[in-house]
């Protein structure tokens, strides 16, 4: 759920490019153009600095041995990342208060504090981040060290997918589908799969393949249901591409 899952390398990419700066970023040169912009007070450089730091094999936890402190080759790169996060967030960076609401979410560079990690992520999310809102509503569907609490994440889901986070159209498509914590609306969850199926992911394809197939949410169309599952075996969906064996 955080940022340090797979996609890293491409939101270092991107906050590279953000910060005016091309794709080499992970270069010597590119690293001291970088902190160069960062110390002079550019967020995105730090931002990408950031990334780049918690990219870098080696990680590491909070905490460190004394003899560590002498060399400089061991200090932790999610450390150095999470510095570089905060000095992002506490410039009014959205992604830099999400990174950082991140950080202490994992106990990853920062010792693991929900509390500090909810007041992060909140900031981030009413600025507008999206991967903020749907990490808000993980931790209050799982009770991430917090007590549960279904019609908060659901309001969470939401926001997030409106702001266009795949995952979260995903996750209402399949409440709504189910009737889980909301009344069962075949329609809507129709609406949100074909959102996740336009940005390309493929499972919802496949899922408005079913929909146009059994008639649920939309009309019956035995042609709009092959149309989709072409579109998700085409994007590399297994199940769909059995389907399509022979036809």
């Amino acid at each position: 759920m955080s940022i340090w899952s797979k996609g890293t390398a491409a939101m270092v990419l991107a906050a590279c490019l953000a910060a005016g700066l091309p794709a080499a970023a992970q270069t010597p040169n590119a690293t001291a153009a970088l902190t160069a912009r960062a110390n002079a007070g550019a967020v995105e450089a730090m931002q990408a600095l950031g990334l780049a730091a918690a990219a870098r094999r080696g990680g590491g936890s909070a905490e460190r041995s004394r003899s560590d402190d002498d060399n400089q080759s061991a200090v932790p790169s999610f450390v150095e990342a999470t510095r570089w996060f905060r000095m992002a967030a506490e410039k009014g960076s959205a992604a830099g208060m999400y990174s950082l609401g991140t950080s202490y979410l994992d106990g990853q560079g920062v010792p693991k504090d929900i509390e500090q990690a909810i007041r992060w992520l909140r900031m981030a999310a009413d600025k507008g981040n999206g991967p903020a809102m749907f990490n808000l509503a993980y931790i209050y569907e799982t009770g991430e060290d917090v007590p549960k609490d279904p019609a908060q994440a659901l309001g969470w889901y939401r926001k997030a997918a409106e702001a266009g986070e795949m995952g979260a159209m995903v996750e209402l498509a399949s409440k709504y589908h189910g009737g889980e914590g909301v009344t069962r609306d075949l329609a809507e969850a129709a609406r949100w799969q074909r959102k996740a199926a336009d940005l390309g992911y493929a499972p919802s394809m496949l899922a408005m393949g079913r929909y146009y197939a059994a008639g649920e949410g939309v009309a019956k169309s035995p042609a709009e249901s092959l149309a989709w599952y072409r579109k998700a075996a085409a994007a590399g969906n297994s199940d769909a591409q059995i389907l399509m064996q022979g036809r």
